[in-house]
């Protein structure tokens, strides 16, 4: 693989950690967060 195409891979990856820490976020706001689905992600 190409310098670029690890570029691309790494940016993929961060963008999918990046929408599981606002998952996480949104659920801890919750009355009752569901803790094994925040472990989940």
């Amino acid at each position: 693989m190409r310098k670029s195409h690890f570029k691309k891979a790494i940016l993929s990856l961060q963008a999918r950690i990046d929408e599981h820490h606002e998952k996480i976020k949104l659920e801890l706001k919750k009355d009752c967060p569901d803790e094994r689905l925040i472990k989940h992600w």
